[in-house]
């Protein structure tokens, strides 16, 4: 069955999005796409997430973090083998990109570093679901964390 609804409104709010609510999403897609992809990830993804991964925790400057970070995550995205999610997160990422370069450039919110990320593909190549999902997790929750208690005291 094909969709009768109109997807511009979603689109749209994708675009207008805060930060806070954009790294909401993310916790709900990346936990989803590291289960997955510790499913059924091949040797071509694991080589594939340890380049992007070496890119991404060596990245200094806020455009060269952010999308380093983006293409790590779009990758383990990749990885998970769900096409419909996939394309739902290719629209994502752009806005992903901004929020990462965003708060790289105003300094204000530190992430979570390397550790978590280097967990996830860990489970990821243990085939771990449950650690991939914690792990994802913890990628996104202290700077998801930092932006909810910003948005209490503004």
């Amino acid at each position: 069955m094909v969709s009768t609804t109109d997807p511009a409104p979603m689109l749209r709010r994708f675009g207008t999005a805060d930060v806070r609510e954009v790294f909401e999403v993310q916790l709900g897609f990346d936990v989803q796409a590291a289960q997955l992809a510790a499913m059924r990830r091949t040797d071509v993804d694991l080589r594939r997430l340890r380049s992007l991964l070496a890119a991404r925790n060596h990245a200094t400057a806020p455009e060269e973090f952010a999308r380093a970070d983006a293409d790590f995550h779009l990758a383990v995205m990749e990885a998970a083998g769900n096409s419909v999610l996939l394309e739902c997160y290719r629209f994502f990422v752009g806005r992903l990109h901004d929020s990462l370069h965003a708060l790289r450039t105003q300094d204000v919110i530190q992430e979570s570093g390397a550790e978590p990320h280097d967990a996830l593909l860990a489970a990821i190549e243990a085939g771990d679901e449950a650690a991939a999902a914690a792990a994802a997790a913890a990628a996104i929750r202290p700077s998801l964390n930092a932006l909810t208690e910003q948005f209490r005291v503004s």
